[in-house]
């Protein structure tokens, strides 16, 4: 199983990585910025394991408290899926580099 640590590392490392693929198969490289759809995408595409919509909003929304993502608003709606997308920040870049030194 894997823990809400390892889902935040790779989620952190989607958005970094940011590779978009559009519904009709077209790749948008290097927009600095992922919604909740994208992450999903991207996990699913790099075999990082599934995970359900609202356990991913739960994991976004920690690590937007923890300083590690930003969210870029997008339009405004009631809906809590709609919050627009979200961007890593130099800390959330940091934790991954720490992450990463803790295993070399």
């Amino acid at each position: 199983m894997i823990t809400d640590q390892e889902y935040s590392i790779r989620i952190l490392i989607s958005i970094k990585n940011d590779v978009k693929i559009s519904g009709i198969g077209e790749t948008e490289y290097g927009t600095g910025e992922l919604n909740l759809e994208d992450v999903l995408s991207a996990l699913k595409r790099n075999k990082q394991g599934g995970i359900d919509k609202p356990k991913l909003r739960e994991l976004l929304t920690k690590l937007v408290e923890r300083g590690l993502l930003e969210i870029i608003e997008g339009k405004k709606q009631a809906k809590p899926q709609s919050k627009g997308s979200y961007k890593i920040t130099a800390e959330g870049i940091t934790a991954l580099q720490n992450y990463h030194d803790s295993w070399s």
